[in-house]
């Protein structure tokens, strides 16, 4: 009779312990599922938001009046005059940079190839109107996103992987086209997103 309800015993938290531990197992991988799918679902929405800050900032500098005004006039002549236009579209660009924090760069290529930029790096030597990457944002009907490249296109910087969406720039008077707008975004801003999400042994 003892050895018989001993095994009885056995064989009861046996089936318990096994239950209990495809039970919880069942519930942990639920909750973690459920985790997992809100987090990547809130990484994706925080990657979209920075694509269309990208994409709000170029509308809003290819139609902003006063760069239009810029860009369809002529290029002035004397070197004095070119440089505080220059200088004039640069601070623009920084002061809408400025409430930008995450967009690493915003460029404005003129038709004639004269370029300005928000950021300090120096500007790159080139005609960037004969660039394949000039030539198919003007082809496009919208927006285009580049895929990551080393460096920014028109300044020069350490190279570093970037993602550049464009955008053509069209003369609301004439509809001709006036030129391109450029916005960057590093690489490793997406990366730090992940990041702020993830710790060191996620993926």
């Amino acid at each position: 009779m003892l050895v018989f309800f001993l095994l009885v015993t056995l064989v009861s938290v046996a089936v318990l312990t096994t239950s209990f531990f495809v039970i919880t197992t069942g519930i942990i991988r639920d909750n973690s599922r459920r985790l997992l799918v809100d987090l990547i679902r809130q990484i994706a929405s925080d990657t979209d938001d920075l694509f269309a800050e990208a994409r709000e900032t170029l509308d809003m500098v290819a139609n902003d009046p006063k760069i239009q005004q810029v860009l369809r006039a002529p290029l002035p002549r004397p070197v004095s005059a070119r440089y505080s236009q220059e200088l004039e579209v640069d601070i623009q660009l920084s002061f809408v940079q400025s409430y930008r924090k995450d967009l690493f760069g915003i460029y404005v290529i003129w038709a004639n190839g004269a370029a300005f930029k928000s950021n300090f790096f120096s500007g790159r030597e080139g005609d960037w109107t004969g660039s394949p990457w000039y030539a198919r944002i003007l082809a496009s009907q919208g927006p285009l996103w580049l895929a990551p490249h080393p460096g920014a296109f028109t300044v020069r910087t350490v190279d570093q992987p970037i993602i550049t969406c464009g955008l053509s720039i069209t003369d609301k008077a004439s509809g001709r086209s006036l030129g391109v707008a450029l916005v960057d975004v590093e690489v490793r801003t997406i990366e730090g997103l992940l990041r702020g999400y993830l710790d060191d042994r996620g993926s």
